[in-house]
């Protein structure tokens, strides 16, 4: 099984240095000392400002174009790391995430970027390397982010999750994704799917119930999880709530297939519920959804007769 990671570069990059190089030019109008380190000169400022206008048209060619302009060894720290800033997203914009990587280093490199501004940027580091599909380095980048981070957010913890899953190292994932469901009060449903893929996979069914009752209360219409809930049940040998499950989902309206009329009549056989299963068959095979076919007559015929009904329902 696959998880699919999803990456972002926050654009709120852009509307920071936007902000900054307005507050320089301000700073540097009424200033009569030198200016602190988190100004940015007023030529400066117009030339990111014209690469971020570029940018937001996705004209990236001419935004590397003004931003080519600036000597970058006559910058300060500030403002160089938010040239290197803009050309990561440049490069990330157009899929390059080496190049977008190795900018994003060199902003913190840079020593303009403050502590939080570097805690971002080797987090969108780590999201790069994953969406390289490298996964040990993400795997690093992103554990070392998190043991320095102040809050590590349900997302990280997904991330490092599905990783260690790609790495086929499951006993380190399983605790991330249990990690991002637990800090999340709306987990998302791939962290649900994954935690819940892990738990089955080590058979852990009890725990597995809860996580799958948990995303049936949060994504109720997705007969997928019903099936899974009654499988699990099964398995557990626990038949009355498997059935309970699957009728409440065919109540709802989810139970569309052949496939789920006849699991449902099995459990229903399983149960003691023959009539019940017979009625359910025969209304199905009304309906359409049923095909006819020797099977299906055979599992009608051992379902009249236990309940006692030996002639054709009129």
């Amino acid at each position: 099984m696959r998880f699919t990671l999803r990456h972002s570069v926050p654009l709120m990059l852009f509307a920071c240095v936007l902000m900054v190089a307005q507050d320089g030019f301000a700073q540097s109008r009424g200033r009569d000392r030198e200016a602190p380190p988190t100004s940015i000169d007023q030529a400066t400022g117009r030339v990111l400002n014209e690469a971020i206008e570029f940018l937001n048209m996705d004209q990236y060619d001419q935004a590397r174009e003004a931003l080519g302009r600036l000597n970058m060894q006559r910058l300060s720290p500030y403002e160089t790391g938010r040239v290197e800033q803009i050309l990561a997203t440049i490069e990330y914009s157009q899929g390059n995430y080496p190049e977008s990587r190795a900018h994003m280093q060199a902003a913190l490199d840079s020593g303009g970027l403050n502590e939080v501004e570097m805690s971002q940027v080797r987090y969108q580091i780590a999201q790069m390397l994953m969406a390289e599909e490298n996964w040990e380095e993400g795997v690093r980048a992103l554990e070392a982010w998190i043991a320095t981070a102040a809050e590590p957010n349900s997302a990280a913890y997904y991330l490092l999750a599905a990783a260690y899953y790609q790495l086929e190292d499951f006993d380190k994932s399983l605790p991330n994704a249990q990690r991002a469901v637990d800090l999340s009060d709306m987990p998302q449903e791939p962290w649900l799917q994954l935690l819940q893929a892990l738990l089955l996979q080590r058979e852990d069914y009890r725990a597995a119930e809860e996580v799958l009752e948990q995303t049936i209360s949060l994504y109720p219409d997705k007969k997928v999880y019903w099936l899974q809930l009654s499988s699990v049940y099964a398995t557990l040998e626990d038949y009355p709530n498997a059935l309970a499950v699957l009728e409440m989902a065919r109540h709802a309206g989810l139970l569309t297939e052949a496939s789920d009329i006849r699991r449902l009549a099995d459990l229903l056989m399983v149960q003691n519920s023959p009539y019940r299963a017979a009625v359910l068959l025969s209304e199905e095979l009304e309906n359409g959804l049923l095909e006819p076919d020797q099977r299906l007559y055979e599992t009608l015929a051992n379902a009249w007769v236990p309940a006692r009904e030996y002639r054709p329902r009129p």
